[in-house]
């Protein structure tokens, strides 16, 4: 019996050990799975793999374009085209203390904030009568200042900028400027601007300024400019002793309006629009979606005043005068200066901005 039990016990050994060696073979033939064998990859695994690659590179490079595409997406630099007696003094003050990047001579974002609260403490409201370091350098300096007297009020300030400094720092962080230049300052800067977005940025993007030009009511806009001279505009409605373009010439602010305007503005890169500039607070509305605002807001802004209230009850041309002869006086202004032709031709117009 011991016999039996041994040569089966054996038997069935070499049994075992065949089908083990019978298994690994097949194994190796790759004729049985192996679990632990790494599964080829099938061209559908392939095709989806490669998709899903493609579809997240596409993702990725899609968010990088977008995040390139908001960062550039405004080519418009914004202009305030500042002319006389249209409150352009407060309403650059008044940019540069809600928003940043206001560049412009009478206020600059950078420096708002301190120069407000400098002449809220100084109850000081004439530009140029502030005294920093701008003021300090202006009153020894003759290109500056041809104002100057003994208490170190100059004629500039950080709410007046000389046009030496204000090339000294340049407009290339402007996103909104103001200026008080002759026209020819408008089609040079966006040229200038669009020739370094060329050369530094390997831009092929075209930056366009987009000029605001404000509007008022012609002949309140004359009386503004003959109180700005302290003097009296005198009306003839029979014209027997001075004519209506006489009267005009002798207040109208020649030098100073006409030469800031054109109607040789033919720069592709330029749009005209046009805006009635009084409530300020209109225009300083319509711009916040299009401008940064600060981080610091200015909680107290500081006036300026560049001019004495004028009294219309002692102006003649209100009373004194017929609606033919004021129609008269509004023609002749939109006749002789292009500032006011192309006022007349925008307001109401697309071209008039909407506040």
């Amino acid at each position: 019996m011991m016999g039996i039990e041994t040569t089966t016990s054996k038997s069935f050994l070499v049994v075992v050990i065949i089908v083990l060696v019978s298994t690994v073979v097949l194994i190796a033939q790759g004729m049985l799975p192996n679990y632990y064998q790494l599964k080829p990859i099938t061209s559908s695994t392939t095709t989806h793999s490669t998709t899903t690659t493609m579809q997240q590179s596409t993702t990725t490079k899609s968010s990088s374009l977008l995040l390139d595409s908001e960062t550039n997406s405004n080519n418009i630099i914004y202009g305030h085209l500042h002319f006389p007696k249209t409150g352009g003094s407060n309403l650059n003050g008044r940019m540069a203390a809600t928003y940043d990047n206001v560049c412009g001579n009478k206020g600059y974002s950078y420096d708002a904030y301190q120069f407000n609260s400098r002449g809220r403490h100084n109850n000081i409201t004439i530009p140029g009568h502030n005294i920093d370091v701008i003021s300090e350098v202006s009153k020894n300096n003759k290109e500056y200042n041809n104002n100057n007297n003994n208490n170190g009020k100059g004629k500039y300030d950080r709410g007046k900028v000389p046009k030496g400094i204000m090339n000294e720092i340049g407009y290339e962080d402007c996103n909104y400027i103001s200026q008080e230049k002759e026209w020819e300052f408008w089609p040079e800067l966006i040229n200038n601007l669009n020739q370094k977005n060329e050369d530094n940025n390997n831009n092929n993007s075209t930056l366009t300024l987009e000029l605001h030009v404000p509007c008022r009511e012609p002949i309140q806009h004359l009386m503004s400019m003959a109180s700005h001279f302290n003097k009296k505009y005198e009306c003839d409605e029979n014209e027997s002793k001075i004519t209506i373009q006489k009267a005009i010439d002798k207040v109208y602010m020649k030098r100073l309006g006409d030469g800031r305007f054109s109607n040789k503005f033919t720069n592709t890169n330029i749009e005209l629009k046009c805006f009635t500039p009084f409530p300020l607070e209109n225009y300083i509305h319509y711009m916040k979606d299009k401008l940064h605002s600060r981080r610091f807001p200015v909680p107290y802004y500081q006036p300026r005043t560049t001019n004495k209230k004028h009294d219309k009850s002692k102006e003649c041309i209100w009373d004194s005068t017929s609606d033919e002869y004021k129609q008269k006086v509004i023609q002749l202004l939109i006749e002789k200066h292009p500032y006011m032709k192309f006022c007349s031709e925008c307001i109401g117009s697309s071209n008039e901005l909407q506040l």
